[in-house]
């Protein structure tokens, strides 16, 4: 996004631009004068060649002219920055539900395959824990950077078995991260919360402090797939999970099948890995300008010595 501190003073183009017409108008005018009173089979294709160089070289100078107006009008920009020092934490809920296999093969073998594509996709020197959650939270890896760790980690999220204790989850993914810095949760679940604390209220806290909330919801609202065992369907909570990535300043992304989950996660963790940062382009603007004009003057010389 490209923002200008003075945008005022963009109006300045507005008479650069009629004086860029005006001396194309006079050229024209010119250079049919010329050709009236000249053998136009000797002189045509050279004038043409002429005419356009030198048409080329005028434009240089104007548009100099338009970038120094743009350095007087301080233009910033917002530009994408990776963050290699930030730490996130993976909340992957692993309640019966899970066991549900209208992903391929399960929900939970599709989690665990998403997981390794948002640990993939994560610049190096990123900190990364991960909380499985059912009943209870537990952690499965204390925040590292250590890619080997964060790969085998996920051989050790347990097998899908009991509720789904979302606000514990939460609870203990902020305990694992650092007092300051980027820090997020990456909240995957596929159903309701059944388990003290409201999550809804963690998040708020939660957000409060500075660390985003994204979720992910996996399944559909109104879902034919049970839990496996029982005769539940094994529905979700789409408004609950929007409401947890509102308070947490995040967002929620819902996916139907393997591939968007995989692809949701690739997509997060380039997300909550990169800043924006608000860059100066004066002097990109400056150091363009003088570089056109050098170049115009060079060719005018190289136009008359030739």
């Amino acid at each position: 996004m490209l923002t200008f501190v003075h945008p005022w003073l963009l109006a300045l183009l507005v008479p650069l631009a009629a004086a860029a017409w005006w001396r194309l108008a006079v050229e024209s005018r010119a250079r049919s004068r010329a050709l009236t009173y000249s053998s136009l089979a000797a002189v045509m294709p050279f004038a043409r060649d002429v005419t356009v160089l030198s048409r080329a070289l005028g434009a240089l100078s104007f548009v100099a002219a338009a970038l120094l107006i743009a350095a007087l009008a301080a233009p910033r920009a917002l530009i994408p920055w990776p963050l290699h020092d930030a730490a996130a934490i993976l909340c992957i809920d692993t309640s019966g539900s899970m066991g549900a296999d209208d992903f391929t093969p399960t929900r939970s073998a599709a989690a665990r395959s998403a997981a390794r594509r948002f640990i993939d996709a994560l610049p190096d020197g990123t900190r990364l824990g991960i909380v499985a959650f059912s009943s209870t939270a537990q952690v499965v890896l204390a925040p590292t950077d250590d890619r080997v760790e964060q790969r085998s980690a996920l051989e050790r999220i347990p097998d899908p078995n009991g509720a789904t204790a979302i606000g514990s989850a939460l609870v203990t993914a902020a305990s694992l991260l650092p007092h300051r810095g980027h820090r997020a949760i990456v909240l995957l679940t596929d159903g309701e919360n059944n388990r003290p604390p409201d999550p809804e209220t963690v998040a708020q806290r939660i957000g409060r402090g500075g660390i985003a909330i994204d979720t992910v919801g996996i399944g559909l609202e109104n879902t034919t797939a049970v839990i496996p065992g029982t005769n539940e369907l094994a529905g979700l909570d789409v408004s609950g999970l929007r409401a947890i990535a509102s308070a947490g300043h995040g967002s929620y992304v819902q996916a139907t099948d393997a591939g968007q989950l995989a692809t949701a996660f690739a997509h997060l963790a380039r997300t909550i890995t990169w800043d924006k940062r608000r860059v100066s382009l004066e002097n990109a603007c400056v150091v363009a300008a003088l570089s056109l004009l050098i170049l115009g003057a060079l060719g005018r010389t190289a136009l008359m010595l030739g």
